[in-house]
């Protein structure tokens, strides 16, 4: 995780949007996100899922925490192998073809 958000979320002052509205809205968005397994990977290499937890954490909203559970199932969830074989195949094929048509 970024040093500089790592010192933000530890700072007494600095807590979660008191809008409701925005948050959902913000959460909704790191679902959208989750979509897709290379979005996913980079979004648990961020950490993103602790800061949704915090958020959660502090507000307390059934509408959060219903949200916050659709993240949890994506992020925390484990990848299908068969999908990631499908992912590195198209990959590979997706890199040829740009190389061949380059030539």
């Amino acid at each position: 995780m970024n040093t500089q958000i790592a010192a933000l979320a530890e700072d007494e002052s600095k807590r979660p949007d008191s809008d409701i509205n925005i948050v959902i809205m913000l959460m909704e968005c790191v679902v959208l996100l989750c979509q897709t397994r290379v979005i996913r990977n980079i979004l648990r290499k961020e950490r993103v899922y602790y800061v949704c937890r915090n958020t959660d954490y502090y507000l307390e909203n059934d509408r959060v925490n219903d949200i916050m559970h659709d993240i949890v199932n994506f992020l925390e969830r484990d990848e299908d192998p068969y999908d990631e074989a499908i992912e590195n195949a198209n990959t590979t094929t997706t890199n040829t073809t740009e190389t061949n048509s380059s030539t």
